[in-house]
């Protein structure tokens, strides 16, 4: 064997041999690999997904209540409230697009997706038109048609004080 390790690929082969043992034992050690056992997240149980649906209802239902509470009585606090606005859809839609549903509440949550990717386009739009100060096309933009279409599609008529946010998976589809 001595002659086996003189030779500059024989000590090489051993070398290999002794680093993969010692990967394997540290892998079993430390309970394997890094990498994650499925590229997709699991869905979330039926009681999962209605604790993360109260957890996100609290949380607007707060959000809506502090935008009720400072209606903006000038310019410059309209464009503060809009961007306040803004932020908070941005955040929803982050939430939302978070979570994995059960199968039974999939096609609920893309619909919500959809009706808040909308409103996002629109906030933006009306957060871009108070940051460069054009008052005139926000308002026109405001009392257009389409502007009303929208709300009511994506506005169910409620106020914060009417959000009971118990059993909300249900109600968040």
């Amino acid at each position: 064997m001595g002659s086996f390790l003189r030779r500059p690929l024989g000590l090489f082969a051993v070398i290999v041999v002794v680093g993969l043992i010692l990967i394997a034992g540290g892998m079993a050690a430390f309970g394997g690999t890094s990498s994650a056992g499925s590229p997709y997240p699991k869905p979330l149980t039926p009681g999962q997904f209605d604790h993360v649906g109260v957890g996100i209802c609290l949380s607007m239902r707060s959000q809506l209540k502090w935008l009720a509470a400072h209606k903006p009585k000038n310019l410059r606090e309209l464009q503060t409230y809009i961007e306040r606005a803004t932020a908070m859809y941005d955040g929803l839609r982050v939430k939302v697009r978070g979570i994995v549903p059960p199968a039974y509440a999939a096609a609920g949550v893309r619909r919500l997706l959809t009706k808040l990717d909308a409103l996002d386009r629109v906030m933006r739009h009306l957060n871009h038109l108070a940051e460069t100060r054009q008052w005139r096309s926000a308002i026109s933009f405001v009392r257009s048609r389409a502007f009303r279409k929208l709300e009511g599609r994506v506005n169910p008529h409620w106020k914060p004080s009417d959000m009971h946010c118990r059993g909300v998976a249900g109600q968040l589809v």
